[in-house]
């Protein structure tokens, strides 16, 4: 497979200005966001506070209050953003370490050897074993396409009693079986004519669909599954098995839409929610790189208008900034991993599925873990993973925070 030179490295933020903020001070903190990659959060910080006296830290210290030494005028709104600051800053360090640590327990992508493809004879089926095997092509992984067929039930052999009837039952099944191995392997044929490289083999059980892809997946594998239904169709058609796969597989699940809008070339966009993260992002970093292509890390920051009354009119903008900062902390160890991937990290106000369903437009993939706070609670197990994977027009992985494959030599 031919590609281009990898991309330099960089980094860039885009805020999508809250609503409930005044247009004059979207104008004034949204011109401080765009930063290179030798910014960081006290560059960006001291910019905005340069550009103008009421960015979030000069804010702060027009009121009395630093957020780094706490020294000024005791204003008790003041002390109290200070600490908030400040608070966040320490929590977002502590992150930072916490993902740092995690860095040996992290599943790395060549441990994995192997994909496992849910096929049922649907179209949609079709073309998530497609996906699998230019996913294998590009990563040197095998494929393994696997159906689940129910036990078909014989018509009536009254006629044939005893013996008879016995065999009838098991020659029904045989020829049963015999008809769904040749489906099989003419879509396995069919993907050794595109993809000559990956090894593609083929196997047909018996069995419950979910319960049986869960069971042959393996600690090295990646099991994936098809989504039937259009772009814009609600959630509910991913189907019990897609469901149930998604609930309950230990391995990361990649949902693979029948008709979507993506590109193979395309941005990796993963959801970033602090600690619980570590794991996506640090998956979703090396597709991007062995790809050649943009990781794009989402962050989604909710801002109540309700907070500006209650609280203060800066909230928003404190908010935003300190989300950039914790979103900065676990971007290091990934952009010191790959000095040379590019990286465009979003923050957002809004919905988390809204948000990565938006970016998943002309994304190669969509990455998001199995928990976090805040926007991401519960994801594998919750709502949120199953409307992302019902929604998204990318292929979905979704990553468990302990899921740690074995390699096999």
């Amino acid at each position: 497979m031919t590609v281009g030179s990898p991309p330099s490295r960089t980094a860039t933020t885009e805020l999508v200005v809250p609503r409930s903020m005044p247009t004059e001070r979207a104008m004034v903190f949204s011109s401080c966001v765009v930063r290179t990659a030798n910014d960081g959060p006290e560059a960006l910080h001291e910019r905005c506070a340069s550009r103008h006296p009421l960015s979030p830290r000069a804010r702060l210290r027009s009121m009395g209050g630093d957020t780094q030494s706490g020294r000024g005028d005791p204003h008790p709104r003041a002390r109290t953003l200070g600490r908030a600051a400040g608070a966040r800053r320490e929590w977002s360090h502590h992150e930072q370490r916490s993902c740092s640590s995690q860095k040996g327990n992290l599943m790395e992508l060549k441990d994995f050897t192997a994909l496992v493809v849910g096929v049922d004879g649907s179209p949609a089926a079709d073309r998530a074993a497609a996906w699998a095997c230019q996913f294998a092509d590009r990563h040197d992984l095998s494929v393994r396409l696997l159906m689940m067929v129910s036990m078909p039930v014989p018509p009536s052999t009254d006629t044939f009693a005893g013996p008879i009837s016995h065999w009838y039952t098991l020659q029904l099944v045989e020829d049963y079986l015999d008809a769904m191995r040749a489906q099989v392997n003419q879509l396995a044929e069919l993907n050794r004519a595109r993809f000559p490289q990956v090894d593609i083999t083929t196997e047909v059980q018996l069995g419950a669909p979910a319960h049986g892809l869960i069971a042959a997946t393996g600690p090295s594998d990646i099991l994936v599954v098809g989504r039937q239904g259009r772009d814009g169709i609600v959630e509910h058609l991913l189907g019990s098995t897609t469901d149930a796969v998604l609930s309950h597989s230990k391995q990361p699940v990649v949902v693979v839409p029948m008709q979507g809008d993506w590109r193979p070339d395309g941005p990796v966009v993963v959801g970033v929610d602090d600690q619980g993260s570590c794991q996506a992002l640090h998956l979703a970093a090396q597709i991007a790189s062995s790809h050649h292509t943009t990781l794009q890390p989402v962050t989604v920051v909710h801002f109540d208008p309700s907070w500006t009354t209650a609280f203060d009119d800066r909230m928003p903008e404190l908010m935003a900034a300190n989300a950039m900062e914790r979103l900065d902390d676990l971007l290091e160890p990934v952009t010191e991993q790959h000095p040379d991937l590019t990286v465009d990290a979003i923050l957002v106000d809004g919905k988390p599925v809204d948000a990565l369903v938006k970016r998943s437009r002309g994304a190669s993939l969509v990455v998001v873990g199995s928990r976090g706070r805040g926007g991401f609670i519960g994801l594998l197990l919750g709502s949120t993973s199953r409307r992302i994977a019902g929604r998204s027009l990318a292929p979905v992985m979704v990553v468990r925070s302990e899921s740690t494959p074995t390699h096999q030599a």
